[in-house]
C-alpha cells in the first residue's frame, strides 16, 4: 500500500441480482413506460417517446451504458439504471443518467450501477443530487463534491497532512 493513502470503499467483483444485463431494443417500450411512470412523481420532467428511449438509452459503449433487471420468474424488466460517459478529463469517469426501481432497492440497484461502472474501467461515478438520489448517497459513500456527488470505485482516500 502507498503510505498516505488508505482504503475505504469496496465493490464486489460481480453484481448480485441473478438477472442483470445489458438493455436491448426489444426492451425499449419496456423502459419507455418505467420511465414515464417514474417521472410523472416530479412537477418537471421529460416525456420520451420510444424513439427517443432508443436514441438515449440504447447502450453504446463509450457513449451511454443502460442495465436492465430481469424478473427470473416472469422475464419482464423491472428495473434500470444507466450513465453515460465523459471525455472531457483525463480520468475515464461517467455520470449517472436515469433509473428506475420498481422490485429493487435504490441502494442495491445503484451498487450495481457501481459495480457495472467499474467492470468497464471508470475511475469516478458522478451523481447530481436531484429526483430522489440523496437517498443513496450516504449509505453508498459518496462523497460531496463542488457541484455533484461522487463515487471513486478505485477505494482510496488521502489522509490529511501526510505528505
Amino acid at each position: 500500500m502507498i503510505p498516505g493513502i488508505e482504503e475505504r470503499k469496496s465493490l464486489p467483483e460481480a453484481t448480485q441480482t441473478p438477472v442483470i444485463r445489458k438493455m436491448r431494443p426489444h426492451d425499449v417500450p419496456t423502459i419507455t413506460k418505467l420511465l414515464r411512470g417514474y417521472l410523472r412523481q416530479f412537477k418537471v420532467s421529460s416525456h420520451f417517446k420510444e424513439a427517443e428511449v432508443t436514441h438515449w438509452f440504447l447502450p453504446r459503449d463509450e457513449v451511454v451504458y443502460t442495465y436492465v433487471v430481469v424478473n427470473p420468474q416472469t422475464d419482464p424488466v423491472t428495473d434500470f439504471f444507466s450513465f453515460f460517459a465523459r471525455h472531457s478529463s483525463p480520468y475515464k469517469l461517467v455520470c449517472s443518467f436515469y433509473h428506475v426501481t420498481c422490485e429493487t432497492s435504490i441502494q442495491k440497484l445503484m451498487r450495481h450501477a457501481l459495480i457495472v461502472a467499474k467492470e468497464n474501467d471508470f475511475y469516478t461515478f458522478i451523481a447530481l443530487d436531484i429526483m430522489g438520489n440523496k437517498s443513496f448517497f450516504k449509505k453508498l459513500k459518496f462523497t460531496k463534491g463542488p457541484t455533484s456527488y461522487l463515487y471513486t470505485p478505485l477505494n482510496i482516500s488521502f489522509q490529511q497532512n501526510r505528505w
